[in-house]
């Protein structure tokens, strides 16, 4: 296990490859945003894949209790996990088919989730992971129940993996084209949701309260990669900086019309400023969206004094990584719902999947079904490190970047 401290803020990138480029890069979540509840999915992957869940302690031991859930079976395991005991970790392997993990903990601890070889089409294999945030962190403060809303885009997502928490009925999706549809939750739990297949535009809003949402893709480039969704609540403002993996990554930025008029990118060397395109079936109208090719792997960074949120997706020999360098705590922010022009989606079309590890001290109880399978990594085999800025919440003027530093940390 690796553990980085900072006395200033920093952003620690982690990434996870094999020797033939299969991997996937994502933002590791620091301590503070550890919590004693988790619920997050995972998809099948191919013969010979496995899928792959990690507990670690956030400064004091913890006992863990662990729901998991396919479409025919349910699992409950519990285990401890150890502050001090870092040397080797408990993995939980999951099934190869589609499964949800519910998580909870009598401490604060951190997950890590990851799937070997899922099948991208054709030949081709890939790797995924990320670090999910946990349930408080997906949810608003007690007195406002108004759903959140998850803004993402279609064309770089193969499919979305939504998992709601165990009370929720329903989740709504509305299309940028103005097409809006309801999913049962319980239709969550089993079956993948595709809506790239739905006819919903390029970008889609996904509403429900204190969602787990994971975009899976990239479908044009035969790779995969793992990354979750920020709520808009979430979103930044202020600076954020990070480092592209590569030449050509591409950037994506989601901010309101006030922020394609105040937002600012500092690259080196210098390039024209990105046009914004108003995503019309979204919020009303008031979001927009720009994307730019980074033209080399020196760090950038983003500025703007009202709310946004980046993606970054990249490719290479047919393997495909993605990341949310940065985000906000959550707040009361939540734009209204459009209205929604409904139909009811088929129970045979959505899908959840979730996974989970855990360290040495592990034991297993209460096993319904042989799924699920304890298994020995070795430590270091797996992390992620995660930091971010935030600015004025007013948009006031924008603020001009004075320090920040970024960490990667290669895994291989």
């Amino acid at each position: 296990m690796i553990r980085i401290r900072s006395t200033a803020p920093v952003q620690v990138l982690a990434h996870s490859y094999t020797k033939d480029g299969a991997g996937d890069t994502y933002a590791v979540l620091p301590i503070t945003m550890a919590s004693t509840s988790y619920s997050f999915s995972l998809p099948s992957t191919a013969d010979g894949g496995l899928s792959m869940v990690y507990f670690l302690p956030a400064g004091s031991d913890a006992e863990i209790s662990v729901k998991l859930k396919t479409k025919d079976s349910q699992q409950t395991m519990n285990f401890d996990i150890k502050k001090d005991d870092s040397s080797d970790m408990m993995m939980l392997g999951g099934p190869n088919k589609p499964f949800t993990v519910y998580a909870k903990g009598s401490a604060p601890f951190v997950v890590l989730i990851a799937s070997k070889q899922v099948s991208v089409g054709g030949k081709y294999r890939d790797f995924m992971c990320t670090m999910p945030m946990s349930d408080a962190w997906k949810s608003k403060p007690k007195k406002d129940n108004t759903p959140q809303h998850y803004l993402a885009d279609v064309s770089t997502s193969a499919y979305f993996y939504v998992t709601p928490p165990e009370d929720v009925k329903q989740i709504d999706v509305h299309g940028s084209n103005g097409e809006s549809k309801q999913i049962s939750a319980k239709d969550l739990g089993h079956k993948m949701r595709s809506f790239a297949d739905e006819n919903l535009g390029t970008h889609v809003d996904i509403v429900g309260k204190s969602l787990q949402v994971e975009r899976i893709g990239d479908p044009h480039s035969n790779g995969v990669f793992l990354d979750m969704i920020p709520a808009y609540n979430q979103w930044l403002t202020g600076p954020a900086a990070f480092r592209p993996r590569h030449k050509g990554d591409q950037l994506l930025i989601f901010g309101e019309n006030v922020t394609a008029k105040s937002c600012e990118l500092a690259f080196k060397p210098a390039q024209s400023p990105p046009s914004w395109k108003q995503i019309k079936g979204i919020f009303g109208g008031s979001v927009f969206a720009t994307s730019v090719k980074t033209l080399n792997a020196d760090p950038l960074i983003i500025t703007s004094a009202c709310p946004y949120v980046a993606l970054v997706v990249g490719t290479r020999d047919h393997h495909a990584y993605a990341y949310t360098p940065a985000m906000n705590l959550p707040n009361s922010r939540a734009p209204p719902p459009p209205a929604p022009k409904t139909t009811t989606i088929p129970s045979t079309s959505t899908t959840t999947s979730t996974t989970t590890t855990s360290p040495t001290t592990s034991s297993t109880t209460s096993t319904t079904s042989p799924d699920t399978v304890p298994t020995k990594a070795t430590a270091g085999s797996t992390a992620r490190t995660f930091a971010t800025t935030a600015g004025a919440s007013n948009c006031a003027p924008v603020i001009a970047l004075t320090l920040f530093s970024i960490v990667d940390a290669i895994i291989r």
